[in-house]
């Protein structure tokens, strides 16, 4: 599998993503979720991710146990020492992008969010897709691109959240 521009071919680098993503958490996370989360948008291959979350069991920064017949991983104070001494050298942008990926794999839905420059501002336009249904398509206006951006950031940490406060707003 090939990783797309921009994302992390470095072994130690996957390593601090996982803990990364792991300390944002601050729970529980299903094996499935992780993966699916990881590899989702191409920034970390799959050898690495399987290599690196071995890794970091063997080494005790991650936990790995099994709850109610899925394996589940935790982060260990290890880990959270890790992302605190080393995380903030990934590339902000590949975190956020893989953070948002491992919520929607959690989810079991989609996100899927993008910004178009106009001529007062940007428009960001926020879909959300679970079974293969499109549930949520919502076009916004921002007033400059800092703007489009952060909507599209807080839009991707978390979509289902944003689609369930929405139906129960106008419920």
């Amino acid at each position: 599998m090939r990783v797309e521009p921009g994302g992390l071919s470095n072994i130690n680098d996957v390593k601090l993503l996982i803990c990364r993503v792991l300390c944002e958490l601050d729970n529980p996370i299903a094996m499935s979720d992780l993966t699916d989360g990881m590899l989702a948008d191409g920034y970390v291959n799959y050898f690495d991710f399987a290599i690196a979350i071995n890794d970091l069991c063997e080494n005790g920064h991650v936990r790995k146990e099994t709850e109610d017949g899925r394996i589940v991983y935790y982060i260990t104070d290890e880990g959270k020492n890790a992302d605190s001494l080393l995380g903030a050298t990934l590339p902000l942008a590949v975190c956020e992008k893989v953070y948002a990926g491992v919520l929607t794999a959690r989810s079991g839905g989609r996100a899927v969010c993008s910004i178009e420059p106009h001529e007062l501002g940007c428009f960001v336009r926020l879909r959300f897709i679970m079974g293969g249904r499109e549930l949520f398509n919502v076009k916004l206006e921002a007033g400059d691109e800092m703007v489009a951006e952060d909507i599209k950031r807080n839009f991707l940490k978390n979509p289902h959240d944003v689609y369930i406060s929405l139906i129960k707003m106008i419920k």
